[in-house]
Order: structure tokens, then C-alpha cells, then sequence
């Protein structure tokens, strides 16, 4: 009863606020939360795509404010792709149930809207060595890796028929190892709210493109992440994944990597904010059988080169960081006491 209610009370407000608010005066979303249009779907009118959640100017609360951009944007008004939540092309009453969910709330409600990123399947490759050194800043802190490996690709990929949100964003994972204390980290996704005990940086995922020969098409504009080596929950469950190449059920084994949304800055001087600080990766290892020989071009900021996928055997899962358990506390050595009697999960 409290969402219809706040519904129908945002739903009123709403078409009052259409008399009044003017059009085309949130035309620059700041785009805290991502979600792209993918292939033939509508241009983000900034430079970041679009929200998530409706907080359109950035200011931290859900308010009338956000409500008067959100209206101006009610059809028959211009469309506004920072006002189309769930990135259908269409600003309806589906994105107004979204509005009333978030009201005068800071940030997306725990459990009701993931983050605005794709499922990846990863496939296994090897490809060039890039020299840095870079620097890579997240949450945790900061590494310098002096050399890089692509060792993985990533598709985006609809599970169990889910969709894809942008069909032309991929990620090319760069192999490093940067030393990290041990850290413990809850997080939420698709399949619950689990502990995550996580070790060194082992890679740095870069938006890419596939295939894209005329070198027009601009690179996605999405996180950079620094994932790190972990040990997950154990999930056993099967799912179906549909990317470009193939559908195939798969068995999601238990969770081997955990991604940051990163910054990066190049030897150059270059550098790579963080799009969206709250949209993390929770990675599982995950049985699947099919072989794979699949040629493609890949380009993202380093290089353009044509490499060979081999094996799928992860899945990255869009996901929240709920909590960061600091070492000493009681509940840390409880968990790690879990995990120092388990035995990790390898390649």
C-alpha cells in the first residue's frame, strides 16, 4: 500500500509539474548510474548515458526537483534519455513506478533495481603485452601495474532471458598482480546478498568494442575495473546465457572474482574517471562444457588486434557492495576463519 500510494501521489504530482516545468532544462544528465541504449536504441543527450535511478541532478535526494526534469520529459515532450529508466526507448509509467520507488531516497533501493550494467560472459584468449606503468584507483586504494596481458574477453549476455542492456559494450580484461591485504566485502546480486573474501588485483577490465571495422563508433562509455582474486559463495545453479555467438546452459560453480569500478590514468597523463562508483562485478566460476574457437577484432584504449576465444568459464554478474568488514573485528575473524579451511577455486 505505501507504493501505490506513493505512486499515485508522484503520478499527480507529476502531470502538474508538466504545466510548468520547462522543457529541455535537465538536457545534461550528470549520470551517476549507467545503462547505455545499445544498437539502434535512443542517444544520451549527456556524455555518459543515463541514470538508473531518477536523482537527475545529482544532488543526492529524489525530490520535487528531479520530479519537474522527470515531468518535462513526459510525452508528448521531448524524449530524455536520463528519464528513461529502464532504458526501453519509451518514458511511460513504468519509469514514473521506478520515480516513486526512489522518492527522496539517495541512491538505488537495495533489491529493487540492480545497476545499469550487462551480464558478461568471459571467454579465455591471449592476446598482446601492453607496458605502463598505470595507475589504478578504486575504492580500496591505488596499484601500479608496469605491464599488461589480455588474457579474457567478455561478451555482454542475457541470462535466462533477461536481456542485454547494450549489446555493443564489451570488456577486455588485462592480467596483472598487484599484493592486497586480505579484505572482506558483502555483496548483493541476482543470486543474494553473500561474503566475499577477496586477495590480490589481478586484472583491469577496459570497455571494448567487437568487430567494428570503420573505427567510428565510439568506445562504451562505462566503468573501468580492477577485479580482484576471491574466494565466493558455492551456488551450484543452472542458467541459461544467449550472447552473440550461442545460447548454452551452464552451471554457475562458486564465486572466483570481485570488480571495483576503477579510474585509471595512462602513462601519458590520460585519465578515466569512474562513470558509476556504486555498479560493482561479483564473477563466479561456471561449468560449461562447449568448446569455443571464436575469431574477432577487439579494440578498447590500448590496442585493436584481432585474437582467438577459447573457453567460457565465467560470468559476471552486475552487483552492490553493501559493506567492507574491517580486519580485527569479531565478525572478521569469524569469517576468516571460514575461509582459511576452505581451499580456493582454480583456473
Amino acid at each position: 500500500m505505501k507504493t501505490l500510494s506513493i505512486a499515485s501521489m508522484a503520478a499527480v504530482v507529476a502531470v502538474l509539474m508538466m504545466v510548468i516545468a520547462p522543457v529541455g532544462s535537465h538536457a545534461q544528465c550528470p549520470c551517476m548510474l549507467n545503462c547505455p541504449a545499445g544498437d539502434g536504441g535512443p542517444v544520451a543527450g549527456g556524455p555518459f548515458g543515463g541514470h538508473k535511478t531518477p536523482d537527475l541532478n545529482g544532488d543526492g535526494i529524489v525530490n520535487l526537483q528531479d520530479l519537474a526534469a522527470f515531468a518535462a520529459a513526459w510525452p508528448p515532450r521531448p524524449y530524455l534519455f536520463c528519464a528513461d529508466y529502464n532504458c526501453d526507448g519509451m518514458i511511460n509509467l513504468v519509469d514514473l513506478s521506478y520515480f516513486a520507488i526512489h522518492w527522496l531516497h539517495a541512491g538505488p533501493v537495495p533489491g529493487y533495481n540492480a545497476p545499469g550494467i550487462d551480464h558478461y560472459k568471459t571467454y579465455e584468449t591471449q592476446g598482446p603485452f601492453i607496458t605502463g606503468p598505470f595507475r589504478l584507483k578504486d575504492q580500496f586504494g591505488e596499484a601500479f601495474p608496469t605491464q599488461l596481458l589480455l588474457r579474457k574477453f567478455a561478451t555482454p549476455v542475457s541470462k535466462n532471458a533477461e536481456g542485454i542492456c547494450d549489446t555493443l559494450a564489451h570488456q577486455s580484461w588485462w592480467e596483472f598482480r598487484w599484493p592486497q591485504p586480505l579484505r572482506m566485502v558483502v555483496a548483493q546480486d541476482q543470486f543474494g546478498t553473500h561474503e566475499w573474501m577477496l586477495g590480490d588485483a589481478v586484472y583491469l577490465l577496459l570497455p571494448a568494442l567487437k568487430n567494428d571495422t570503420t573505427l567510428t563508433t565510439p568506445l562504451p562509455e562505462l566503468n573501468h575495473y580492477l577485479c580482484y582474486e576471491a574466494q565466493g559463495p558455492t551456488m551450484g545453479i543452472q542458467v541459461r546465457l544467449q550472447d552473440q555467438f550461442d545460447l548454452v546452459t551452464v552451471f554457475v560453480v562458486t564465486g572466483r572474482y570481485f570488480c571495483n569500478p576503477c579510474q585509471k590514468e595512462t602513462p601519458d597523463g590520460n585519465v578515466y574517471p569512474i562513470v558509476d562508483p556504486l555498479a560493482h562485478l561479483t564473477v563466479y566460476f561456471v561449468d560449461n562444457p562447449r568448446p569455443y574457437q571464436l575469431p574477432v577484432l577487439v579494440r578498447d584504449q590500448f590496442m585493436m588486434e584481432g585474437i582467438v576465444l577459447f573457453d567460457n568459464l565465467f560470468l559476471a554478474v552486475p552487483a552492490l557492495k553493501n559493506e567492507v568488514i574491517q580486519p580485527g573485528s569479531s565478525e572478521w575473524n569469524r569469517i576468516k576463519a571460514l575461509y582459511d579451511t576452505g581451499t580456493p577455486v582454480t583456473e
